[in-house]
């Protein structure tokens, strides 16, 4: 199944450090196996958990120690595990609220992400994890409604949040969002073979904005909320600030139809 237990209903604990040359092989790292490694794995989830990666509850340490072997020999030869590549191994595990490689999503085409979408108010919740105090992608306090998105065929990119909570979010057909479209086109998006979503602007032209994007295969639920098949969930991954890989916003966006 999807999440093997809610890995936001954990709590977990406390400090180490670890250096080791890096062989060709993670059974060649039987250190890895050691009391400070599994102490070292325990800092990170007591530090990072539920706030920029969601580790499952029952994980053991030696499945961990597994993922992030396999990480740190894809990074390529004579690299060292140190803390740094521990952590950046984890975050590219883990990203909240589930992992961005389970069976029930996969990579998408220009042609799955194409199109008018909207992230609605009944998957808000999953936007922020529970040991993060960000209530807005805009700032404040005031929480996003929806987010209403498009990514058109020319590379075109407009988006825009409802942040007005007293009220139904007001884009229900993909027509509803050519009212904020108008105006000097500023932000446009690519899509890599990886499905990584870069955005960029011309106004900002040091922006830097990379989301993951996967497309639901198989439909699924979670926290009450139903993922299914054509959805996009985004895990933002790069941003000023970030360059170590951490999802630190995520999207489930459905299709809006032409009707």
């Amino acid at each position: 199944m999807l999440l093997r237990k809610n890995a936001w209903l954990q709590h977990l604990l406390l400090p180490a450090l670890i250096c080791l040359a890096l062989p060709s092989t993670a059974q060649d790292l039987p250190s890895t196996r050691s009391a400070s490694f599994a102490q070292f794995i325990e800092e990170v989830k007591a530090t990072h958990n539920l706030r920029s990666m969601c580790i499952y509850s029952d994980m053991t340490t030696e499945e961990i120690r597994e993922l992030v072997m396999g990480y740190a020999i894809s990074q390529g030869p004579n690299k060292v595990l140190d803390e740094d590549m521990v952590k950046r191994a984890l975050w590219h595990h883990f990203p909240c609220p589930f992992p961005s490689d389970i069976p029930e999503l996969r990579t998408p085409t220009k042609e799955d992400i194409t199109g008018a979408w909207i992230f609605p108010a009944s998957s808000q919740l999953l936007r922020y994890t529970p040991r993060d105090k960000t209530v807005s992608p805009m700032g404040g306090t005031n929480p996003v409604q929806c987010e209403a998105l498009a990514l058109l065929p020319n590379g075109e990119h407009d988006q825009v949040y409802f942040m007005v909570t007293n009220e139904a979010c007001p884009y229900k057909k993909a027509s509803d969002l050519k009212s904020f479209r108008e105006g000097v086109r500023t932000t446009s998006w690519s899509l890599s073979e990886d499905g990584i979503l870069k955005v960029t602007r011309t106004d900002k032209p040091d922006h830097l904005e990379e989301w993951e994007v996967r497309v639901v295969e198989t439909p699924f639920t979670i926290v009450d909320v139903n993922f299914e098949k054509g959805d996009l969930v985004t895990y933002l991954r790069r941003h000023p600030g970030n360059d170590v890989w951490a999802s630190t916003e995520f999207r489930h966006f459905k299709r809006l139809s032409n009707q």
